[in-house]
């Protein structure tokens, strides 16, 4: 028990009480109690407000954006891009006339395939640490 005397957070108290196999090792508790995130800081607020320079860029960059319109987003099943031949439209919830995107629908096959994939992948990324 005083190898756990190094772990201080709770977080890391609850993960290497966990049933799980990645986190019961002497190994696995010392390496998650060296660990830190990174530090966090918000980032500054503006008030936009009529005629400011960041109303404006703000402005601009949407106005760009919207010149993109509709994107169209294929399925990614296993890190390869899929077309379907069906397309789903995403509307701008404010503006139910603006088409933001087009979307591929998946069918059976894309869906079984994508479980297929993901049950592949499970075992590598299954002791993870994050």
């Amino acid at each position: 028990m005083q190898r756990l005397a190094a772990i201080s957070s709770p977080v890391i108290k609850v993960l290497c009480r966990s049933q799980h196999p990645a986190y019961r090792s002497y190994n696995c508790k010392r390496a998650l109690s060296l660990w830190h995130p990174p530090k966090f800081e918000n980032e500054k607020l503006y008030h936009y407000a009529n005629g400011s320079p960041e109303r404006e860029s703000l402005l601009r960059t949407l106005k760009q954006l919207k010149a993109q319109t509709p994107i169209s987003i294929p399925l990614t099943i296993n890190g390869s891009k899929i077309k379907t031949g069906e397309l789903r439209r995403q509307q701008n919830p404010s503006r139910h006339s603006e088409i933001v995107a087009e979307y591929a629908a998946a069918g059976p096959e894309q869906v079984n395939s994508a479980v297929d994939a993901a049950l592949a992948a499970k075992p590598a990324n299954s002791h993870a640490m994050y």
